[in-house]
């Protein structure tokens, strides 16, 4: 059986994207906006990765939902794992003496 030259470039080319597709698939972290609130969401995400374990491409898409600014200059935000079935709340601040974010609190919700 002899396979026409077009159907054999097609199911190369086929192959060819379906590995690229495989090998970053999961790979991509979160987009999230250059604000106060996205920073806050990587300053969570980054935590998590770093003292739990998790991914940061494990996360769910960046939720504008799940941050909220307190008055006292502080955000809460939520974040869910859908790998690990696991929803965690981080409190965080912007120091502004050092310009980093720490991490004041965080729990499983």
């Amino acid at each position: 059986m002899k396979i026409n030259r077009s159907v054999f470039l097609f199911l190369v080319m086929a192959v060819l994207f379906a590995s690229v597709l495989a090998c970053t698939s999961g790979t991509n972290p979160p987009v999230v906006p250059a604000s106060p609130e996205g920073s806050a969401w990587n300053a969570c995400t980054q935590f998590l990765a770093k003292e739990i374990g998790y991914s940061i491409s494990d996360a769910e898409k960046y939720n504008p939902a799940g941050v909220t600014d307190n008055s006292d200059g502080d955000h809460e935000v939520v974040i869910y794992y859908a790998k690990y079935k696991t929803k965690y709340q981080c409190t965080v601040y912007h120091n502004p003496s050092t310009g980093e974010w720490e991490v004041i609190e965080i729990q499983p919700k």
